[in-house]
């Protein structure tokens, strides 16, 4: 008998993704995340000094920008600098970022937020690359749903850090350099982390390291959802609004659905480990197009509420499978390129999704908008019929 649960200890032991490793990168990356929600103070503090919301808004589109130029660098720095020291210098990129957030000069925050926006380009495939090698393959689906609730922590946590603490003592310009001080902080601890499954190649700037072929059809697949999800993550309170809700009514809406994708996102990668990535990806995609129709069709607090959580549900957990799916399909050096696509994906998505969501709205509204955003979905479930051969081969693997 207590050989039996010395067994048993052990089995759990290999297979929990609770590593050191995995506890220390989440507790980074929320407290990255955390410090990095204070920018959505940036233009109050600038129109405090007399710097206009149209400059403001124009200096930050270098932000987006940034984000997808610096793919070409941060693939191919990926097979070359080990992980855990490429995710320490995008801390240096943030804190630089923000201490030029702490500088009232428009020149000074443009520079800012060239920092932050290449600041993305590396920290995400980064941070990937070491979660891959922290935890056991075969929960890795898990380990990426557990792993995306460290943004909702962060996003609760920066807010009443920053608002409520550091400008109240500090005011933003001086909350700012706090902030810069603990990405800082955040860098050196970076350092500590360990990767094991990494061999440093020699540095070639190819396609193939920039972009992983074998990642395509998910980043297209991806790249359709994000499109017509921006619609959801910029519109659903003026739509709410629009159906007569108050800002209490949308408080619980946005509330609600911020809990269960949480609880949907960490459960629905559990099934793709147990199950299958295939079983659950397929119809986590026609849940998410139906969810957009309900939602498109309600007018109620309640059926409003119901809608959001399959929508936001669904797609967080086909965001997390196929983040897992693309770094499993190429070798430890190129996990980095990998991650990079599927961010490509996200980062191309919601750039020209807000400019498609803002066109339709004016044209044919947001209930119409909605149902037209069914289409991207079809043409998902096409292009993983087109890539089931390959996903079944990976799952089996």
């Amino acid at each position: 008998m207590k050989l039996w649960r010395i067994v048993k200890v052990e089995a759990q032991k290999k297979t929990s993704i609770f590593s050191k490793n995995f506890v220390l990168l989440y507790f980074i990356m929320m407290m990255t995340r955390t410090f990095m929600v204070s920018d959505k103070g940036i233009s109050v503090a600038l129109e405090s000094v007399g710097i206009s919301a149209a400059l403001i808004g124009s200096l930050s589109t270098i932000f987006g920008l940034l984000a997808v130029l610096g793919r070409i660098f941060s693939g191919p720095a990926s097979t070359v600098v080990r992980p855990n020291r490429m995710l320490a210098f995008s801390m240096l990129l943030d804190a630089g970022a923000f201490f030029c957030y702490s500088i009232p000069n428009v020149y000074v925050y443009a520079v800012g937020r060239i920092l932050e926006g290449l600041t993305y380009a590396f920290q995400g495939p980064a941070s990937m690359m070491i979660l891959a090698d922290a935890v056991p393959h075969e929960r890795y689906n898990t380990a990426i749903g557990v792993f995306t609730t460290r943004s909702y922590v962060g996003s609760t946590l920066g807010p009443i850090l920053f608002f409520s603490f550091l400008v109240k003592y500090f005011g933003y310009f001086g909350g700012y350099r706090w902030i810069a001080l603990g990405l800082l902080i955040m860098a050196g601890l970076s350092l500590t982390l360990k990767v094991k499954e990494f061999t440093p190649q020699k540095l070639k700037f190819s396609v193939r390291n920039m972009i992983a072929p074998e990642c395509i059809t998910p980043l297209l697949i991806m790249l359709c959802l994000s499109v017509t999800f921006t619609t959801i993550d910029i519109f659903t309170t003026s739509y709410c609004a629009s159906r007569g809700m108050s800002d209490d009514e949308i408080s619980i809406i946005l509330a609600v659905s911020s809990i269960a994708t949480i609880v949907i996102g960490i459960v629905g990668s559990m099934l793709a480990d147990k199950f299958s990535m295939r079983k659950v990806l397929l119809p986590c995609i026609i849940i998410y197009a139906l969810g957009l129709v309900f939602f498109a069709k309600s007018d109620t607090l309640l059926l409003l509420t119901l809608a959001s959580i399959p929508v936001n549900g669904a797609y967080t957990v086909v965001g997390n499978i196929i983040s897992a799916l693309t770094v499993q399909q190429v070798e430890p050096e190129r996990r980095g390129v990998a991650a990079g696509t599927f961010s490509l994906a996200y980062d191309v998505g919601f750039m020209i999704g807000h400019a498609i969501a803002g066109f339709l709205v004016t044209k044919i509204g947001y209930s119409s908008m909605f149902l037209w955003c069914v289409a991207p979905c079809v043409l998902c479930l096409c292009l993983l019929a087109l890539y089931w051969k390959k996903l079944t081969a990976v799952d089996n693997h």
